[in-house]
């Protein structure tokens, strides 16, 4: 998450999502949703991650993180972003350095 060159305090929603085939579309998972403060910074790209545990057979998943900015505790921004696939330097990945878009707990 990127700071915005002043002090601001930086947080990130993560919110996973779940694929229903009845609707044919992803649904939240009333258990997925974590917020991560990432504290008060300045300049450079700030990160941080979470460990979320699913029961087995869970099925399809993706999620969307929220970044968000404030200061003084009012709101100065927030953007939203889905899951992608690509990332090579990927830490926890199976296999190793391993990202995807979506996920499949059998």
């Amino acid at each position: 998450m990127p700071a915005l060159g002043f002090p601001s305090w930086l947080s990130l929603r993560i919110q996973v999502n779940y694929y229903s085939s009845s609707k044919r579309r992803f649904l939240p998972i009333s258990t997925g949703s974590m917020l991560i403060r990432l504290g008060r910074s300045s300049h450079g790209l700030q990160q941080a991650g979470a460990t979320l545990a699913f029961k087995p057979h869970t099925g399809l998943l993706n999620a969307r993180v929220r970044f968000i900015w404030r200061r003084s505790g009012r709101l100065l921004g927030q953007t939203e972003r889905r899951t992608t696939a690509g990332h090579p330097r990927a830490d926890f990945g199976s296999p190793p350095h391993y990202s995807a878009k979506q996920c499949r707990i059998r």
